[in-house]
Formats: structure tokens, C-alpha cells, sequence
């Protein structure tokens, strides 16, 4: 749905004159399979597009992301190591033992909340924060 959208947008922008040429191929799949918009959009134009990608117009004063980019990407080393750490004193696999299966229900649910909360946590902050820094 989105690709037809943004063929449509790209003729429509070289009938009424908004762009001189065609693109070549590398920009004409640039601009189709831009990712930030390639599954769910927004839709632009074609012009929007390349003053996005060449940085002219509204686009010309983007801040520097290298400094946002290096603290997502550090925090994300940290959140893995702590996230390796926990992994090695709450390993899953020990809800399977027969150990597990000895204790009491409450301490079951206990610890059950313990696993699977280390177990989300790379999810929820490791691997997000990791791999941030590739969209900023």
C-alpha cells in the first residue's frame, strides 16, 4: 500500500514539474524503500524526500546526533553487560529443575517474577538502547 502511494507521489511530482528528471535507480529505491517511512509511512514527496536526504531546505539545520548516538550506544554496552550479569544469577533454565519444582507456590511465583523479568529486560532496555543509536 505504501509503495503504490509513493510510486503515485513520484509521478505525480515529475508531471507537474516539481522535479526537472527522473531519479536514477539508486535514488528512485532510496526513496521507495527509505525505511523510517517504507512500512506505515508517512507518504511524501519526492522532493521532500531529496531535501531530506541532501539536508537543503527545512532540513538544513539538523543538530549533530554523533553525541546522542554514542551515549545511546554506550548505554546499550552497559544495559548488555548488566544484562549478562543477571542472566548468569537468574538463569531460565532453572525453571525447569526439580529444585524449582520442591518449593512452595509462593516462592515459585517469586521467583518465576525474578526470571522472567530478566529475561524481558534485555527487550525492554539492552537491546532497544543498542540498537537506537542506528535511527538517530
Amino acid at each position: 500500500m505504501m509503495f503504490t502511494c509513493k510510486y503515485s507521489y513520484l509521478a505525480f511530482s515529475y508531471t507537474d514539474s516539481e522535479i526537472d528528471k527522473l531519479p536514477n535507480l539508486f535514488e528512485y529505491l532510496g526513496f521507495i524503500y527509505f525505511y523510517p517511512a517504507s512500512i506505515i509511512g508517512p507518504t511524501y514527496n519526492f522532493v521532500i524526500y531529496q531535501q531530506f536526504i541532501h539536508q537543503k531546505g527545512h532540513y538544513a539545520n539538523l543538530p549533530n546526533r554523533l553525541k546522542s548516538t554514542l551515549e545511546q550506544f554506550s548505554l546499550g554496552l552497559i544495559f548488555a553487560g548488566l544484562n549478562y550479569q543477571l542472566a548468569n544469577v537468574f538463569p531460565i533454565d532453572e525453571l525447569t529443575s526439580a529444585e524449582f519444582g520442591e518449593r512452595c507456590f509462593f516462592m515459585k511465583m517469586v521467583y518465576l517474577h525474578l526470571y522472567t523479568l530478566v529475561c524481558r529486560f534485555k527487550y525492554y532496555t539492552g537491546i532497544f538502547s543498542f540498537f537506537n543509536f542506528l535511527f538517530l
